[in-house]
């Protein structure tokens, strides 16, 4: 003979609170949650930069990144072969660290020759010299670590800049 198992239904009132704890749970374990990835956001943002206090800096200043780039560029044999000039334009971020992240190139550009003797400008018409570009992307992903930029309270802070590297060779 079989066996009649009966098994008693919970309480309506008890499923129903049951269900309570657990959504008001789920609430307060996303709220808690919201708030952790909010403040990861915060300390992700990349600034642009006009929008900070203290811009990065290159080990050195301005005439060691000169340096820095005279001695690292390598111009490119077909390129000086083929008479090829232009300023290339790197987008980057410079991180809390210093360090040279997400490089990536913009544009390129060809140059025009100003009245001041020496100098060259962008003509704003833009080129693809595969080359020089790919020159230009090695050498900033060589980069050393930078001073960090600074927002308005001095926190350190990632910061996008765009480096234009000139290659020319004098007499072309």
């Amino acid at each position: 003979m079989e066996k009649l198992i009966f098994r008693s239904i919970p309480d309506p009132k008890l499923i129903k609170t049951i269900i309570r704890l657990f959504l008001s749970l789920l609430i307060f374990l996303s709220i808690v949650n919201g708030g952790y990835s909010q403040e990861n956001e915060q300390k992700d943002i990349i600034y642009k930069i006009e929008d900070i206090e203290v811009k990065p800096e290159f080990p050195g200043g301005k005439d060691s990144l000169n340096v820095f780039l005279r001695k690292s560029i390598h111009y490119p044999r077909k390129a000086m072969m083929n008479g090829d000039k232009g300023r290339v334009f790197i987008v980057c971020v410079i991180d809390k660290d210093g360090q040279i992240t997400n490089v990536r190139l913009s544009h390129s550009e060809s140059l025009k020759r100003e009245s001041e003797p020496g100098k060259l400008e962008s003509s704003g018409v833009k080129i693809n010299i595969p080359v020089l570009e790919e020159e230009a992307l090695r050498v900033v992903k060589t980069f050393p670590p930078f001073i960090p930029g600074k927002n308005s309270k001095g926190e350190k802070v990632n910061v996008e800049i765009i480096f234009p590297i000139t290659f020319f060779v004098k007499g072309m």
